[in-house]
């Protein structure tokens, strides 16, 4: 195994500034997400956080906890320094 972790992203910086085109808002969606991570529990999702606050990000959306007769969800989402908008998400159905 090349590095021991559980959700990886590799981002691109973009050539030109008018190749940054992150997404408008869809139907029903306050916060636009460019790209959108699932990981299997609460305990990981909120340990990316704390990671993600710790190193700096700009947090766009606060960890939100929902419940729902399916399970819960919890997710929460930053904004990188191209303006994209990256969320990461936790829940299983019962």
């Amino acid at each position: 195994m090349r590095d021991e972790f559980a959700l990886g992203f590799k981002l691109i910086q973009a050539a030109r500034t008018e190749d940054v085109q992150p997404n408008a808002a869809g139907q029903g969606q306050i916060i636009p997400w460019d790209t959108y991570a699932y990981v299997e529990t609460h305990h990981e999702l909120d340990e990316i956080y704390e990671e993600l606050k710790g190193k700096g990000a700009e947090i766009v959306q606060q960890p939100d906890l929902q419940e729902a007769d399916w399970g819960s969800w919890k997710d929460f989402a930053i904004k990188d320094p191209d303006g994209y908008v990256i969320a990461f998400g936790s829940g299983k159905k019962l």
